[in-house]
This record gives structure tokens, C-alpha cells and sequence, in this order.
């Protein structure tokens, strides 16, 4: 699965009902959701010496990617194009923040292109320093989405462009942690729509029971 392809998906498929995205309040609770998944509960676990569960992990990503990519649909700007941007503005820092800014990114990055660049930057977290780096730096830059969020105000599309560029911040940290997993982010992907898609259908089977419950009374 491509991250086209998921964020598509991601944007048509809610647990609940609720705002729309791109309001103030439905964007607060996508912020809020994303925040409620960052907690890197696997994490911690690992640090403290517990058995290290590579598919607990690769299922907490899972439900990151997934509020991410309803954010992302809801920037207005293409997933492979806020990557290459992300590309771009890293290493525009890393240069030393040249007069000229960040280099073009008209070419979109894949989500496979974007993951060997994140490798070749910061490499696989194969230690635990490493680990509770990208763990931190993922958590943090959720958090600048989050307070992003809290500034904006409908029609503000230059506080989109500045979301757009956080949350390209938090899709490179959540790369370095899916390297952890041993999944392709592709696959993790895959994986992710599978296990919500089952979680969403039995939310709808459980409604279903409790209308034909009131229907019975």
C-alpha cells in the first residue's frame, strides 16, 4: 500500500462519527487523537528490560499512522509532496540553514524513498539510546502538531503549510521506529487499515445489536 493510498483511505474512515477535518474542532480531535497514540507505552516497556514485542510495537505505529493520515488529508497537501518538503527542510537544517532556504521538492518522495533517506540520515534505533531518541523526538514533534493546532484558526492556510511541516517532522521519527519492527512501512501499512477495519466493523456490529435491543423493548 502506497501512503496515497492509505491517507485516502484514512480521510473516508471514522470510528465515530464526528466534526468535519477540516474545522477547528474536528482538526482538535484528530490533534487529540494523534497525541493519545504517541505515548510510546511499547517503549517504555522495552527500556525497562521487558521481552521486546516487535508487533506490539508495529500495531502502536500502526494507530499513529492512522490519525497522521486523516491530519495529512486534512493539510490539503499530498502525503508523497509533504515528505519531500520534510526531505527537503532537514536538510536545508543539517546544511546550516542557507539564505537561499530549502532546495525545490517539486518531485514527490515515496513512501520507500523517504524511508532509505531516513536510514541513510539516522539510521536504525538498534540500541536502546537510539530507541528513546526516536521515541523522544516522535512524542516531541507531536507535540509542535498539537500546538500548532491550538493557533489555528479556520481559513489560517499558512498555519496549514506550518502543520504540514510538523507533521512531516513526526513522519520521519515515526520511520526510524517502524526500522525497529523489522516491517516494511508499506506493509505496516497494510496492517494497520486490516486491524482497523476489523475494530470499526465491530463498532458498527455492536450499534447494530444495541438499535435492535431498543427496537426489542
Amino acid at each position: 500500500m502506497t501512503l496515497e493510498e492509505y491517507v485516502t483511505w484514512a480521510a473516508t474512515v471514522g470510528l465515530e462519527p464526528g466534526p468535519d477535518a477540516r474545522s477547528e474542532r474536528g482538526l482538535t480531535a484528530l490533534g487529540l487523537g494523534l497525541a493519545s497514540e504517541v505515548g510510546a507505552g511499547v517503549l517504555v516497556r522495552w527500556l525497562r528490560g521487558e521481552a521486546r514485542d516487535r508487533g506490539e510495537l508495529a500495531d502502536e505505529l500502526g494507530d499513529v499512522a492512522y490519525w497522521w493520515a486523516r491530519l495529512c488529508a486534512a493539510t490539503g497537501v499530498g502525503a508523497s509532496t509533504l515528505l519531500a518538503r520534510s526531505r527537503a527542510h532537514v536538510e536545508w537544517r543539517r546544511a546550516g540553514r542557507l539564505p537561499d532556504g530549502p532546495a525545490s521538492a517539486d518531485a514527490p518522495a515515496s513512501l520507500e524513498d523517504f524511508a532509505a533517506w531516513v536510514r541513510g540520515t539516522d539510521g536504525a534505533p538498534e540500541d536502546e539510546a537510539a530507541l528513546g531518541d526516536a521515541g523522544l523526538a516522535l512524542a516531541g514533534d507531536a507535540g509542535e502538531v498539537v500546538e500548532c493546532l491550538r493557533k489555528l484558526g479556520a481559513g489560517e492556510e499558512a498555519r496549514r503549510a506550518q502543520l504540514a511541516g510538523e507533521l512531516g517532522d513526526v513522519w520521519r521519527h515515526w520511520t526510524r521506529l517502524v526500522a525497529a519492527t523489522g516491517v516494511a512501512p508499506a506493509d505496516l501499512l497494510d496492517r494497520s487499515r486490516t486491524k482497523i477495519e476489523a475494530r470499526r466493523a465491530q463498532v458498527l456490529a455492536n450499534e447494530g445489536d444495541a438499535g435492535a435491543a431498543r427496537e426489542r423493548r
